[in-house]
C-alpha cells in the first residue's frame, strides 16, 4: 500500500488546518519547557495539538547526533489491548515530506521529557565552529558553559512548518542547516522581542550544539515483521486522513462543499481512468506494417512508394495490410473513386476501372508492381486495366464477385480458386478501350505509389497529353484500322 502526495504542500496550506497560526507563545507556555506538564501529558497535548495546527517537532537520535530530524504528523500511537506490540501508547512521528518515502518512528516515552538545567554554549561561540574548516557542529564541552531548560522533542512555530518542510524533503538537517534556515535572520537583527518568542527555539538548538547527548532519544525498537506492518498500516490510514485536508477536509467535518468536492474527485477520476483506457486500447491497436509484412518487405514499400517512414505511405497499403481480407476490393474501389473525382484524369465514375483479382493480388498484396519483361503485361501496366463498359466488363465483375466471396471464407473448388488468379491482361481492339486503359492505369499508379510520386505524376502527365490523340493515329496516320491499332499497341 502506498499514497502519493507532498506533505509539505499541505503543512503550508492554511485552509488545511484548523489554527494554521497557533500562537506560538502559549503553545510553549502549555506544552513547551517551561511549563509544568511531565511527559506523559506533554506527549498527549502536542499530538492533540498536531491534529489543528501545523506542528513539526525537531528531535535528536542518540545515534547519530550530528542530525537534527525533522518529525509531523504527531500522534500516539493507537495500541490494540489484545494484541499488544511496544509501540502501544507511545510518542510516534512521521519523517519526510514525501508521502510514499516517509517513515514512521516510534520514540521512547522519554521523548518528551523535560531536560533542566541542559548544557549550552553561546551562539557566537557555536557559529564560529560552524564557519570553521573543517567544520564543528557541536562545540567542546564545557567551552563557554551555560545552561537552559529544554524538551527532549523541540516544538517549532507553526508558521515555519511548511517551508521547513520543503526545504528538507528527506526530513533532516545538521545543526549548521538548522542555524542557517531558522536563526540566523533572527539572530542578526536582534530584535529583542522577536529573540524572546523564539527563545525555546535558540535554548534548544544550542543544547543540540553542545552536549546533545542529555536531549537525545531513541526509537522503539519494532523487530517483529506483524508489528512492523501494523506500524506501517496506521501509516497508510494517517497519510489518507492528512491527504484528504488538502481536499477541502481540514478539520474533520464533512460539508456539503466537501462532498461536492469529493464527488468532483470521483468523477475526475473516473474521467481520467477511462482516457487512458481508451488511450491504452489505441495504443495497442496502432499495429506497423512491420508487424505485419517484415522489416525487409516493409523496406520494399517504403521504396515503391518514395517514403521515409509508414506516416508517408499511400492509404492503400495500411488499409489492405489491417483491413478485413474481404474488403480489399471495396477499398481500393473507393480510392479510385475518390480519385477520379479529384479530376486528375479525364474518367467518369461509370467507366471507372475495376479492381480486378490478379490486381489486387499480384499488385496491392505481393507488391509487384513491374514484370520481368518475359511475360506479357505483367504487373500494373495498362495492358492489365479493365474498365467498366468494356467488352469484358462482366465476365471481369463475375469473378471479382466469386473472389470477394472466397476471401469471406466461402469454400471453393481448386479449379475455382485457380481461375481467381488468372491474369486479365489483353490488347485493346477499340481506340476509346485504349485510352480508357491508359487513364485507368495512371488512377492504379497514383494508388499504389502516391499521387505526388514522381513515376506517378510523370504517368498522369504523359496520359492526359496522349489520350486525347490516340483516336486520330487510326483515321489520319493508318491505311487500315488494324493497321491503326497495332500503332496504339506499339504507343501503349
Amino acid at each position: 500500500m502506498s499514497v502519493t502526495f507532498k506533505i509539505s504542500d499541505i503543512y503550508s496550506q492554511a485552509d488545511a488546518w484548523e489554527a494554521p497560526n497557533a500562537d506560538y507563545v502559549a503553545i510553549n507556555a502549555s506544552l513547551g519547557p517551561d511549563s509544568a506538564l511531565n511527559r506523559t501529558q506533554a506527549a498527549t497535548g502536542i499530538a492533540n495539538l498536531s491534529t489543528r495546527t501545523p506542528i513539526v517537532v525537531a528531535f535528536l537520535l542518540l545515534a547519530n547526533l550530528d542530525r537534527i530530524y525533522l518529525g509531523h504528523t504527531v500522534a500516539i500511537y493507537p495500541g490494540d489491548p489484545l494484541s499488544p506490540t511496544p509501540a502501544d501508547n507511545s510518542f510516534v512521528v512521521l519523517v519526510g515530506s514525501q508521502a510514499e518515502s516517509c517513515i514512521a518512528l516510534a520514540l521512547h516515552d522519554d521523548a518528551t521529557q523535560k531536560v533542566n538545567a541542559a548544557p549550552v554554549a553561546t551562539i557566537a561561540d557555536i557559529v564560529a565552529g560552524h564557519q570553521a574548516n573543517p567544520i564543528t557542529l557541536r562545540v567542546p564541552f564545557g567551552f563557554s558553559q551555560d545552561v537552559a531548560d529544554v524538551r527532549r522533542v523541540l516544538l517549532l512555530p507553526p508558521t515555519v512548518s511548511g517551508p521547513l518542510l520543503t526545504n528538507n524533503p528527506c526530513g533532516h538537517l545538521d545543526q549548521a542547516q538548522f542555524y542557517d534556515q531558522l536563526l540566523s535572520v533572527i539572530v542578526d537583527q536582534g530584535d529583542p522581542i522577536v529573540l524572546a518568542l523564539w527563545e525555546p527555539v535558540i535554548d534548544w538548538w544550542r543544547a543540540a550544539s553542545t552536549d546533545p547527548d542529555t536531549i537525545g532519544v531513541s526509537p522503539i525498537a519494532v523487530g517483529d515483521p506483524m508489528v512492523a506492518a501494523a506500524v506501517e498500516n496506521w501509516k497508510y490510514k494517517t497519510l489518507l486522513a492528512l491527504k484528504q485536508r488538502g481536499r477541502g477536509r481540514p478539520h474533520g467535518a464533512v460539508t456539503a462543499a466537501h462532498l461536492m468536492t469529493g464527488i468532483s474527485d470521483l468523477r475526475q477520476t473516473l474521467v481520467d481512468t477511462n482516457t487512458d483506457r481508451m488511450v491504452f486500447d489505441r495504443d495497442r491497436a496502432v499495429k506497423l506494417l512491420a508487424d505485419k509484412h517484415g522489416e525487409e518487405l516493409t523496406k520494399v514499400i517504403l521504396r515503391l512508394c518514395g517514403a521515409a517512414d509508414e506516416a508517408g505511405l499511400p492509404p492503400v497499403h495500411r488499409l489492405l495490410a489491417f483491413g478485413p481480407k474481404a474488403s480489399g476490393y471495396g477499398i481500393i474501389a473507393s480510392l479510385i473513386g475518390a480519385r477520379i473525382q479529384s479530376r486528375c484524369v479525364p474518367m467518369d465514375p461509370t467507366g471507372a476501372p475495376l479492381v480486378t483479382p490478379s490486381l489486387l493480388s499480384n499488385v496491392f498484396r505481393s507488391y509487384q508492381p513491374g514484370g520481368g519483361g518475359l511475360e506479357f503485361g505483367v504487373g500494373l501496366t495498362p495492358f492489365a486495366i479493365v474498365c467498366k463498359g468494356h467488352a469484358d466488363m462482366h465476365a471481369v465483375e463475375a469473378k471479382i464477385k466469386k473472389a470477394t466471396i472466397m476471401e469471406e471464407g466461402a469454400t471453393v473448388t481448386l479449379a475455382d480458386a485457380s481461375m481467381m488468379v488468372q491474369s486479365d491482361v489483353r490488347l485493346p481492339q477499340e481506340p476509346y478501350v485504349a485510352v480508357d486503359k491508359l487513364y485507368g492505369w495512371s488512377i492504379m499508379v497514383n494508388i499504389f505509389h502516391g499521387e505526388n510520386h514522381p513515376v506517378a505524376q510523370s504517368i498522369r502527365a504523359c496520359v492526359n497529353r496522349l489520350g486525347p490523340g490516340l483516336p486520330r493515329i487510326i483515321t489520319q496516320y493508318a491505311l487500315t484500322r488494324l493497321e491503326g491499332m497495332n500503332f496504339v499497341h506499339r504507343i501503349i
